[in-house]
């Protein structure tokens, strides 16, 4: 019959039984990414202090080893679901790699198994002892080697949980330090009680170090989950926004040394180059910011380096330099710039055509007025009108130039393309070949205006023109569109003039449209015929892929 005595005894277990309990039941219904391995160290722990409880009644060695045997089964599972809490908690999680888990959780199994087996070699328990004293039994046993080094695998795991919850505590805001601190208190009280349990005489089964140990660290995971709601809370220290961040950060001390960088630092100034650029711009000691162009894989990216003194104590401690890329804002702010200077050219060449088109289209109708010869004067009328037509042709052209680059590009299927340009014109006196294949390209939405326009230009200038192909070719990374007919062909001191605004012939205002509408995705034109017109458009790598593979 148990006395008085003996429930006193177990009645840390029971505490801790029920604090772990709680918490393990709390820990479901709370969103966070360590969950899982939260639950199961609470849990591991409540069965712990079971095993523990239920080693205190059992009065024969057999059972009392067999017991023991689970202890060291269980708190195995409690000191790696612990470790691994830990490191979820801390949002260290990219660091438990399958083949490290498993290597810890082998480690584990292997010396438990040393442990199992102890009555073959002898090297975990030189001897065993069992006693008891009103009502109460407890082992006393003599340790060997192989429990030494389970030992020294626990404290090492444990040890870096402290070291990381410390640094935790240290980096966090204080909002969110109090949750690895209890965590950090109770797995202090745990050891400490663990090396106390194992350095002792354990003459007086009443003061079961261990029961106590870690009811009072259940008691303090209770108590700071009450007021500190640690369950649900995910722990983000100031390295890991900085960590997080897309810009790099360099700390330099007084003396202008780097003394950390984050990763994304480190990339940037990984060679040789930009770390002597780097060097350079922290000597001249800029006031505020600067911008300055790194090589990123062959990239040249321009970056804005800011830089921000550190204070402390009244005095500057040091300078916190970011490093920002704005390669997509030059970008930007290039493309405007072209854009409005190529809109400036636009309205001043439409202009200038327009006005000498209405002043012809005028000239002809006084001309017209003022002769009494009817058949005079119809000439005259229909210059007029002809002049009437180029007008609308400017502005068709104008319209045409500003929807270039108002729709986000996008992959097409350049026979689609070319099927919906041709389809636009007449083109049944001529021999239309396409041979494209499955071939997408990256583009302005207007690409189909390119081989309309090539097309056309077809069929106002080829002269006697009898057929017209187009047809791709892969030259390592690039793809090549070729066009062709059998025309006239190009002059050669007109095959670049066609590209340009500045071009007299108002009718090959049609080649600047193709230029442009190629040149919004880094594409290319150039025309290199001999005999008939020979277009060569060049799409970059990235650009286009065959069916559903990248080029």
């Amino acid at each position: 019959m148990i006395d008085l005595g003996a429930l006193v005894v177990v009645s840390p277990n029971l505490a801790s039984i029920a604090a772990m309990a709680y918490l393990a039941y709390k820990v479901h219904s709370a969103p966070m990414s360590h969950k899982r391995s939260m639950f199961w160290m609470f849990l591991s722990v409540a069965v712990l202090s079971g095993i523990w409880m239920a080693e205190k009644f059992a009065d024969t060695v057999e059972l009392s080893l067999l017991l023991v045997s689970l202890e060291y089964v269980v708190t195995s599972f409690l000191v790696l679901t612990t470790f691994f809490f830990v490191l979820r908690y801390l949002g260290m999680d990219s660091w438990l790699t399958p083949p490290r888990i498993k290597l810890l959780w082998g480690i584990a199994a292997l010396l438990v198994l040393c442990m199992l087996s102890n009555p073959l070699h002898h090297l975990f328990y030189v001897s065993i002892e069992l006693l008891h004293q009103g009502g109460i039994y407890y082992l006393r046993a003599e340790y060997g080697p192989l429990f030494f080094l389970l030992l020294a695998y626990y404290s090492v795991l444990m040890g870096t949980c402290m070291f990381l919850l410390n640094r935790a505590i240290i980096q966090s805001p204080p909002s969110r330090k109090k949750g690895p601190f209890v965590v950090l208190v109770s797995i202090i009280i745990i050891m400490a009680t663990f090396y106390l349990y194992i350095s002792s005489a354990r003459d007086n089964p009443y003061v079961d170090l261990l029961s106590l140990g870690i009811a009072t660290a259940a008691l303090a995971l209770f108590i700071g989950e009450r007021s500190t709601s640690f369950i649900g809370a995910e722990i983000i220290t100031v390295q890991d926004a900085i960590e997080s961040t897309n810009d790099g950060i360099i700390i330099l001390s007084r003396q202008l040394e780097p003394i950390f960088m984050n990763r994304q630092a480190a990339t940037i100034l990984e060679n040789d180059e930009n770390r002597q650029l780097f060097h350079s711009i922290i000597s001249r000691k800029p006031i505020n910011r600067e911008e300055a162009y790194f090589h990123l894989d062959d990239v040249r990216r321009c970056y804005e380096v800011a830089f921000s003194p550190i204070v402390k104590g009244g005095g500057g401690t040091g300078t916190m330099v970011s490093l920002h890329d704005i390669s997509a804002r030059k970008r930007s702010e290039l493309e405007l710039r072209l854009s409005k200077d190529r809109n400036q050219t636009l309205s001043r060449i439409i202009e200038h055509d327009i006005k000498n088109e209405m002043a012809t289209i005028l000239g002809y109708l006084e001309l017209a007025e003022s002769i009494q010869d009817p058949d005079k004067s119809k000439s005259h009328l229909s210059k007029a009108e002809e002049r009437a037509w180029a007008v609308m042709r400017h502005l068709d052209f104008a319209h045409a130039y500003r929807m270039i680059g108002a729709e986000e590009p996008r992959c097409q299927k350049l026979n689609e393309v070319v099927d919906e340009a041709f389809s636009q014109l007449d083109l049944h006196s001529l021999n239309v070949a396409v041979d494209v294949g499955d071939t997408r390209v990256f583009a302005d939405p207007m690409l189909y205006k390119v081989f309309y326009n090539l097309a056309q230009n077809t069929l106002k200038h080829g002269g006697e023109a009898s057929s017209i192909s187009v047809s791709t070719r892969a030259v390592g990374d690039h793809c090549l569109i070729d066009y062709r007919d059998d025309g006239l062909g190009i002059p050669l001191d007109q095959k670049e003039r066609i590209f340009q605004t500045s071009s007299s012939k108002g009718s090959r205002h049609g080649m600047v449209i193709v230029r442009e509408i190629l040149h919004m995705t880094n594409m290319s034109i150039r025309e290199i015929g001999d005999r008939g017109a020979h277009f060569v458009i060049e799409v970059p790598p990235g650009g286009w892929r065959r069916g559903g593979d990248a080029a």
